[in-house]
């Protein structure tokens, strides 16, 4: 199926994003964030968190989750901050997930 999209994706056909409310269990997935070193710190992470939250709202979705490396305390660190709750630790991940009231 990815091959599929990443097919269509290639030949400029866009699919309709889903509306949350006909999904089983709608929610959104941060997938890879990052912040350069030389700028950590700065509030640049937690800006792109608050547009990922923003982006989600307006899709209709009630929970965002991700995966980060346990190891990463000063990721986790942030993602606390901005509301994330952890859910699982399982080996060398964390699972995390922010409800959208």
């Amino acid at each position: 199926r990815n091959v599929i999209r990443r097919a269509k994706k290639m030949m400029g056909v866009q699919e309709p994003i889903a509306n949350a409310a006909e999904l089983p269990d709608p929610h959104t997935g941060l997938i890879v964030i990052g912040v350069d070193p030389a700028v950590q710190g700065k509030g640049y992470g937690s800006q792109l968190l608050q547009e990922f939250e923003r982006v989600s709202r307006g899709l209709n979705f009630k929970k965002m989750m991700l995966t980060v490396r346990t190891q990463n305390e000063q990721a986790i660190r942030s993602y606390l901050r901005n509301g994330w709750e952890t859910t699982k630790v399982e080996g060398a991940s964390t699972t995390m997930e922010k409800q959208l009231n």
